[in-house]
């Protein structure tokens, strides 16, 4: 036969478990709605500047998407193609040139637009840049040379060692550059290859709100 005393252990057990369950799941309730309804604007923006960063890097859908529109058409994106990336593959972060290229004269004709495909709430601007010393030799005799690409002696940029990717005779860059409207902006840094050489790309989402 069983004691009172051990029979209100036993309830009181009973008791203390389920509290720990109910207490577990509605902390596990209250951490899940934080994290979509009460997630808080800086941490959202940031989360979709990484998402974005490896869409970019992605080779896109259909692989081919470069090849199935006019870049200078829009009305030819849309329905020819679901996703845009710059990359020629998965398996290693590698830029192909023609995918860089067709997303820079999509950004030429349409910022906006290009905006849409990639389902952005904030503004987005990229650059690429390579790593080199402008005032080396060896750059200044390569298709690197600082001078052709109209950089001037002693200016800011010939000092760094940081410079944009030289692509279709422009600087590799894409979307809006945050300007003295923007009041919030998340960068995310991506490596990549580009002509086998290391290149970083830099993704900045901004707008005209604050993060409060």
């Amino acid at each position: 036969m069983m004691a009172k005393g051990q029979i209100w252990s036993y309830d009181m057990l009973i008791a203390t478990v389920v509290f720990m369950l109910t207490v577990t799941l509605i902390a596990s309730f209250w951490w899940s709605a934080a994290s979509t309804i009460g997630e808080k604007p800086g941490e959202r923006m940031t989360a979709t500047g990484a998402d974005f960063a490896d869409v970019l890097l992605s080779p896109g859908n259909p692989y081919d998407w470069h090849e199935r529109l006019d870049t200078a058409n829009t009305g030819t994106w849309g329905s020819n193609v679901t996703l845009v990336g710059m990359g020629s593959g998965f398996e290693v972060p590698l830029i192909s040139g023609d995918k860089a290229l067709a997303l820079i004269e999509m950004d030429e004709t349409n910022y906006s637009e290009l905006k849409g495909m990639f389902r952005l709430g904030y503004n987005f601007y990229v650059e690429v840049m390579e790593f080199y010393n402008c005032s080396s030799a060896g750059i200044q005799s390569s298709p690197l040379n600082c001078t052709a690409r109209g950089i001037a002696a002693d200016s800011e940029e010939w000092n760094s060692t940081a410079h944009y990717v030289w692509i279709g005779g422009r600087n590799f860059t894409l979307g809006v550059a945050p300007n003295s409207t923007a009041l919030s902006a998340s960068v995310s840094n991506r490596y990549a290859i580009y002509n086998n050489s290391l290149v970083r790309v830099r993704v900045i989402l901004w707008n005209n709100q604050t993060w409060q």
